[in-house]
């Protein structure tokens, strides 16, 4: 299945599984952290429900010691204490009514705020009995009581001075039973209890008989004054005696059927409240614990899985991408630096990038096994014309020496003639012998022109044969050229390829960068990727280099066959001249021979014919001399030849050399 996918498609694929991993694990923690965030929500809520409530309950106790506090002293100095503590409750209270949601808890709130505010209200009743009883206490107690015992005292002194000793001593005994009277009544307002008042009671009784009896033995006017204004006062104190005790015994009913169980009532209530609470936050507890434990566990074992597969894609995706491009690798190593063999092909086993390569790379390397079997064949053909070239230019330099040697004994037997017919111009009477010898001399140099006429025809034949065989030469190197240029063309193509592969690998590189830790192994795929694309460089500018050489020398080749070209059309010419000199010869040798033959019938044309025939072998002299001149210049281009032929044997030479370095 990897292998018919693009390398893109491997890398979005192997990205596309981490990050689809990555994504599960990031939903099972955020899940997890959810969860525990939720529960860790509901237990700092009922944490600070519980330190509300927690506050409720000490504040309540709080209220409660103010209240006894408040009961407990004479005077009403623990009210703000009182005042500031239920102040503080009743906040606490709405904040708790707001904090705490749950029905079965919300409605206990509910009761201890009622009962809160029940417990208020009987407080301030508290609060105005106390009020009104001090107020009876200061007003009536504390005013009535010391005035009685103030008259009394006056009575009983004044009885004393008097020496009236009943009335002394029953206003003594009036005074003792008031002081125990107002003994037991402030015995009272701290004990409470009924015995206290039934004794003030007593008491006022047993001083009512006192006072009978004191106002039976009294006869002084200022003292009976003094005794009528005790009757009033001692009626309003017990009036106020037994208000006090009613105020008393309302406060102590309100204390004990509203205060005393008003509040143990708000406290338990309270508490019920902190132990749901807690009971709820020990069950939240250990379940947050044990959801973080298996969120640990989960994310643990998701985190594994996912290096396990992650590391096994990864793993899987470069061998898939890193195989390939390593075989195409070793390959284009052994072409740079081993035998270069090219019948050697990579196997195309995907349908991605790297098998892609892979075809074009075979491809290229059938193309370039073609060029290089083409070239080995080109070399051996000029290998094989430069070989016939040397030898058709030994040939032609043989001919051009055996041409000048003739060339210069016809130039003596010329100047020999030329001499001869100057003597004979000089002693005409020896004119028919030296016709003798001239006509010897003009056979042979009849002869010799004949042997330059055929040594002319077969440098000619030569230089046609060499003609065809340089454009034979010519017209292969030219096919050699072209196929360099067609093995450029190819190199250009691999080096297009290359540039693509190092583009594949600088995307694969920033894929990777992208990818953090999980893309370091596409890193090292991106990696082999760009030391591919480098060798495959490396290896195209060899190849490159090799081409080049072999279109320079390609070049050279053709130069030098450029050069041999107009060495032969000199050669050409030069026979052409040589054949126009031997066709001129050869007329004027007939002309010499038919005045030889027509000297013998007129005696009289001698001298003519002497003069002609000097002027004639002067010309034969100068024809000669330029024959010479023809034949050195083509034994010299015969010589150009030979060297450019052994150049160009040598340069067939290096080419198989060159095309020997690769294996087909």
């Amino acid at each position: 299945m990897l292998r018919n996918m693009s390398i893109v498609r491997k890398l979005g694929l192997s990205f596309g599984f981490l990050v689809v991993l990555l994504c599960t694990i990031s939903l099972a923690s955020w899940y997890s952290l959810s969860s525990s965030s939720i529960g860790f929500d509901s237990y700092r809520g009922i944490a600070r429900d519980m330190k509300l409530v927690g506050n409720l309950q000490t504040n309540m106790l709080l209220v409660r010691l103010s209240v006894k506090d408040f009961l407990s002293n004479a005077e009403q100095a623990d009210a703000p204490k009182y005042a500031q503590s239920y102040e503080e409750m009743d906040r606490l209270l709405g904040q708790t009514k707001e904090a705490i949601q749950n029905p079965v808890r919300a409605e206990k709130v509910a009761a201890v705020d009622s009962d809160v505010k029940g417990y208020n209200q009987t407080f301030q009743d508290v609060v105005a009995l106390k009020a009104a009883r001090n107020q009876v206490i200061r007003e009536s107690l504390d005013v009535h009581g010391p005035k009685m015992e103030k008259s009394l005292s006056q009575i009983m002194e004044s009885a004393e001075k008097d020496q009236d000793a009943a009335a002394a001593y029953e206003a003594g005994m009036a005074i003792k039973h008031l002081l125990l009277a107002r003994l037991y009544t402030h015995k009272f307002f701290i004990t409470k209890t009924p015995a206290s008042v039934d004794r003030v009671h007593r008491e006022l009784d047993e001083m009512q008989k006192r006072l009978v009896t004191l106002d039976r033995e009294l006869s002084d006017p200022t003292r009976r004054n003094l005794l009528a204004t005790i009757g009033p006062a001692k009626a309003a104190y017990g009036q106020s005696v037994n208000e006090v005790v009613r105020s008393i015994q309302q406060q102590n009913l309100l204390v004990r059927d509203r205060l005393d169980a008003v509040g143990p009532l708000i406290a338990s209530n309270v508490e019920a409240v902190s132990s749901s609470l807690g009971s709820e936050m020990d069950a939240i507890g250990p379940q947050v614990k044990a959801n973080n434990q298996t969120a640990v566990l989960v994310i643990g074992v998701l985190s594994l899985v996912a290096l396990v597969m992650g590391i096994g894609s990864a793993l899987l995706i470069s061998r898939a991408i890193a195989g390939p491009i390593k075989r195409t690798v070793l390959m284009l190593k052994d072409i740079a630096e081993g035998e270069g063999d090219l019948t050697k092909r990579l196997a195309v086993n995907s349908k991605d990038e790297v098998g892609e390569l892979a075809k074009w790379f075979n491809l290229f390397i059938e193309k370039i096994h073609a060029i290089i079997v083409q070239v080995a064949s080109g070399s051996e053909e000029l290998a094989s014309a430069s070989i016939e070239l040397s030898a058709t230019a030994s040939q032609l330099s043989s001919g051009a020496q055996d041409a000048k040697s003739r060339s210069t004994t016809v130039s003596a037997n010329a100047e020999e003639m030329s001499i001869n017919m100057n003597n004979m111009a000089a002693a005409g009477e020896q004119m028919t012998t030296n016709l003798k010898s001239i006509s010897d001399a003009i056979t042979e140099m009849s002869n010799s022109i004949e042997e330059i006429a055929r040594s002319t025809e077969n440098a000619s034949a030569i230089s046609i044969e060499a003609a065809h065989n340089a454009a034979d030469s010519n017209t292969k190197i030219a096919s050699l050229g072209e196929a360099a240029v067609e093995v450029g063309q190819i190199i250009e193509v691999i080096e297009d390829i290359a540039e693509q592969t190092n583009l594949l690998a600088l995307n694969a590189t920033i894929e990777a960068a992208r990818a953090g830790e999980a893309g370091k192994g596409f890193a090292v795929v991106a990696t082999e990727v760009k030391d591919l694309a480098r060798q495959t460089a490396s290896a195209t500018e060899d190849i490159r280099g090799r081409i080049q050489r072999i279109q320079n020398s390609s070049e050279a080749a053709v130069v030098s066959m450029e050069r041999i070209n107009e060495v032969i059309e000199q050669l050409k010419s030069v026979n052409c001249t040589i054949a126009s000199a031997v066709e001129e010869q050869g007329v004027t040798t007939r002309e010499i021979s038919r005045n030889v033959t027509e000297s013998s019938d007129a005696a009289s044309s001698v001298a003519s014919g002497v003069s002609q025939s000097a002027a004639a072998s002067g010309e034969i002299t100068e024809v000669i001399g330029r024959m010479a001149e023809v034949s050195a210049e083509t034994a010299d281009c015969a010589g150009q030849t030979l060297v450019a032929g052994n150049n160009l044997s040598k340069l067939s030479v290096h080419l198989q050399e060159l095309v020997g370095s690769f294996r087909t």
